[in-house]
C-alpha cells in the first residue's frame, strides 16, 4: 500500500489519532500547531512522498457547480420539502472549503440562501471577514477540535459569505448537548 502519515497538532484527540491508525496510517505529531504545515511540507520533501495540503485545496477538492457535492447534497434533500430553497445555510469554519463551496453553489444557481459561517472567538476567520488586512491570530484556542483557525486559509473565500458569527466554546458545547438532547444522540 501506499505510506500515509498526517501531520497533527500533538493535542489532537486519541480517537482521531486512533481512527488514523486504524486505517494504516502514520501520526507525525507537531507541538505548536502552528507550525503544522512547515513540519508536513519538510517531511513530505524529505520522504520524497506528496504534501496534501487539505487547507489550500479543500475549496477545489470537488466540483462546487455540483457533481455531488455537500451543497448539491443539501439542496437535493431539500427539493421535495415545502420550503425547498432555506434562506440561510450554516456551517463551521475549519479549511474554509465547506463554506466556500456553499456560496459559490448558492451563487451559481441564484438562489435567495445566504451562507453564514460560525467560528470560534479565537479564530482568525471570522476577523478576517470584517477586515481583509487581518490574516493571522497569534494564537487560535479552541477547544472546538479542527475549527477556527489562527492564519487565513488558502480555501476560505470570504467573497462568497454573507455573514460571520464569532461563538465562544461554551456556547457550541451547550448548543451541542441541546441538539444531543433533542435528536438522542451525540452530536
Amino acid at each position: 500500500g501506499l505510506r500515509f502519515i498526517a501531520v497533527v497538532p500533538r493535542s489532537t484527540a486519541a480517537e482521531k489519532i486512533a481512527a488514523i491508525e486504524f486505517q494504516g496510517g502514520e501520526c507525525h505529531f507537531a507541538d505548536d500547531p502552528n507550525e503544522v504545515y512547515r513540519e508536513a511540507e519538510s517531511l513530505a520533501r524529505a520522504s520524497r512522498g506528496h504534501y496534501m495540503d487539505q487547507f489550500k485545496y479543500a475549496e477545489r477538492a470537488t466540483d462546487w457547480r455540483g457533481n455531488n457535492n455537500i451543497a448539491e447534497s443539501i439542496f437535493q434533500q431539500l427539493a421535495r420539502e415545502r420550503h425547498p430553497v432555506p434562506r440561510w445555510i450554516v456551517c463551521g469554519a475549519g479549511t474554509g472549503g465547506t463554506s466556500a463551496t456553499l456560496g459559490r453553489f448558492v451563487r451559481y444557481n441564484h438562489f435567495a440562501t445566504e451562507i453564514c459561517v460560525s467560528d470560534p472567538e479565537g479564530s482568525v476567520f471570522h476577523r478576517h471577514f470584517a477586515d481583509r488586512g487581518v490574516t493571522t491570530v497569534e494564537r487560535c484556542e479552541s477547544c472546538i477540535e479542527g475549527i477556527g483557525r489562527p492564519r487565513v486559509e488558502p480555501s476560505f473565500i470570504p467573497q462568497v459569505v454573507d455573514r460571520m458569527i464569532a461563538v465562544r466554546d461554551a456556547d457550541s458545547i451547550a448548543a451541542a448537548r441541546v441538539l444531543s438532547e433533542r435528536l438522542g444522540r451525540l452530536c
